[in-house]
């Protein structure tokens, strides 16, 4: 009970004071004042349940990675000033009857001018840093495209090769930024399994908190909620 009220309180008592607007509509009896408090207060447990339940948060016994997970847009503009991870095919394609009009790289080149990737084509590291304008970019090369247009991997251990070399990248260059990622690779298919979604989060939050960082980083991994699918993803 008392690790409980550790857990909720805060966002809790947070809620319950924002609410505090509704006073003027309580009633001055004060049998009915104290019912409607408790029921303000209710509904702040309520709120600050869900709010908790759909966020993961973790922070390394090193106390150097901070780790946040929990459903957002990673095109936000509150992001503006992180330096987003997006995952790319080794080419860059920029062919979008090759590229998923969901996808996270289909969104991020209707914000870009595509022009500025030949800049980055010619790298030959996995990993690139892009600017394009205010915004910072990690593209990471997950792999080529075949002729099905997916990108495939051997197996698993690939990609949490690539998950790793990306903890590395992040460690190196990001310099203090904040990074939001989201959960790279809906295009990507195993020669020897099938992972699920959730079971490609769990793989990138299991990478970032086995990497063994030695500088400080703040890394957000924001997941997009697809109301179609409300079991897609478990954030645990």
């Amino acid at each position: 009970m008392i690790s409980k009220i550790k857990e909720y309180g805060p966002i809790t008592l947070a809620w319950f004071g924002s609410i505090q607007f509704l006073q003027p509509l309580i009633p001055n009896d004060p049998s009915k004042y104290i019912i409607c408090q408790i029921l303000i207060l209710l509904v702040s447990f309520i709120i600050a349940y869900i709010y908790k339940k759909n966020r993961y948060k973790f922070l390394s016994n090193t106390q150097k990675l901070n780790l946040k997970i929990y459903y957002d847009d990673i095109f936000k503009t509150k992001y503006n000033d992180y330096i987003r991870v997006i995952a790319t095919d080794d080419d860059l394609t920029v062919d979008k009857t090759k590229i998923s009009p969901k996808s996270v790289y289909s969104h991020f080149l209707n914000r870009i001018n595509v022009l500025d990737l030949e800049n980055v084509r010619r790298e030959t590291n996995r990993i690139v840093t892009m600017q394009n304008n205010s915004s910072v970019y990690y593209l990471v090369k997950i792999a080529a495209f075949d002729e099905n247009d997916t990108m495939v991997l051997e197996d698993l251990r690939d990609y949490f090769s690539i998950l790793y070399d990306l903890c590395e990248y992040i460690e190196n260059n990001a310099k203090g930024k904040k990074i939001v990622c989201p959960v790279l690779g809906g295009r990507i298919s195993f020669k020897n399994s099938t992972p699920t979604s959730s079971d490609r989060l769990n793989l990138i939050k299991l990478a970032f908190e086995t990497y063994n960082f030695k500088r400080e980083v703040d890394i957000h991994i924001v997941v997009n909620k697809d109301n179609t699918r409300p079991k897609k993803y478990t954030i645990v």
